[in-house]
Order: structure tokens, then sequence, then C-alpha cells
């Protein structure tokens, strides 16, 4: 089964921070989603809206401190969230570097992913940053792994059904495209490679 076996289009384009979530733990996107929709309160039966599939992470922090999180500070949060869920299930040596506000330019937030052995895995946001709002945009989460003294990046929202013929057509995908999109280096959405001046914030973790 793909990672990203979301319901729609418009939740598959949506869904990177749970995807790139569930292929670091060996799990797909719709049994990390039912979990998380189940604690916050949501219609499990029902479609996920993109939106609301976006803003998963965020209204599991909502729900876990009890409170409500700016939307303003909506990367944080989402942050946040993730940090939390991976507690939830018993990661360790999690470290966060990089914040909405101070997110770190490529080359430091590698060097910082670089310092850890081979086995860590990363969930890393990229994205251009925005200095007017102070937060990233056309924000983006992957997921990598340091093996073998490299880093590489795995992108698990393109991990779609062979049926998914519209996704597919709409975003270019290669011909042949087989599922899980890697690389040596930071990736925008859908195959673009991050441009320099983009910015990331890291979690670092180990199951």
């Amino acid at each position: 089964m793909p990672v990203n076996n979301a319901p729609n289009g418009m939740v598959a384009e949506s869904n990177c921070a749970v995807c790139a979530l569930a292929g670091l733990m060996d799990e797909n996107y719709g049994t990390i989603m039912q979990e998380l929709n189940t604690i916050v309160g949501g219609n499990v039966n029902a479609p996920f809206s993109g939106e609301f599939v976006s803003q998963i992470f965020v209204r599991y922090q909502e729900k876990r401190n009890g409170t409500k999180i700016d939307s303003a500070r909506y990367i944080q949060g989402q942050v946040e969230g993730i940090v939390s869920y991976l507690r939830s299930h018993g990661c360790q040596n999690i470290v966060v570097n990089g914040s909405q506000d101070n997110p770190l330019m490529i080359p430091a937030a590698e060097h910082f992913m670089n310092g850890y052995p081979d086995g860590a895995y990363f969930l890393v946001l990229v994205g251009k940053y925005n200095s007017d709002f102070k937060q990233i945009i056309g924000a983006h989460w992957i997921a990598a792994v340091r093996d073998n003294g490299q880093l590489t990046y795995f992108d698990y929202q393109t991990d779609v059904p062979l049926g998914a013929a519209q996704f597919k057509r709409t975003h270019n995908f290669p011909t042949g495209f087989t599922g899980v999109h890697t690389s040596n280096q930071p990736l925008r959405p859908f195959f673009k490679p991050a441009k320099a001046s983009d910015r990331m914030i890291v979690v670092a973790f180990r199951d």
C-alpha cells in the first residue's frame, strides 16, 4: 500500500506533514490520520478536506494543551504538534533546530543533521522565508535519514496509488514514476529542488 493513500486528490496535495511522518514510521497516511482525527474529535468516516488535513498537527497540539494556537503561529504550532505526537509514540532524543521566527539556511540545517550518527531520522520543513510575515511560505514537509555518512531526503507525499492518474498528470510526474521520491538535496513539492535562499526547520529523533 502506498504511503499517501488519501481519499482524494485535494487531500493528497495537502498532507505532506502526515506523509513524511508516516514514511519514517513505516505506516501510511490513513492509519496516522485516523488516529489523529480521533484525538481531535473529527468525523473519522468522512473524507477529510485538504484544509483540515494541513492543520491536523495544529489541532492535535491544541487538543493536548487545551489552548487555541494563534493562526499567525501556524508553522510553530505544527512543529510543536509533531513533537508531541512523536513523544506519544515513544520516540526519543527529539531535538528541534530552527523555528517559525528563525528558520535555518540550508547549509546550517544540513550541518546540524550531519552532526548525528547514521540511523538518525529527521522531519524537515522547507520553503521560502517571508520576512514580512516572519514565516516560511509554500512550506513542504519531507523526511530525511542519515546513512553511510550521507543525508538522503524522501518525499512520501508523492507515493500515491497507481490509479491516481489525474493527480500525477497535474503535477507532471515523471514517466515510470514508482512512488517515493528520493534526493540528496532538500525538495520543494513535486520534485522541485529547494533554492539556495530557502529556509528549513528540522525535527531530529530516534524511534
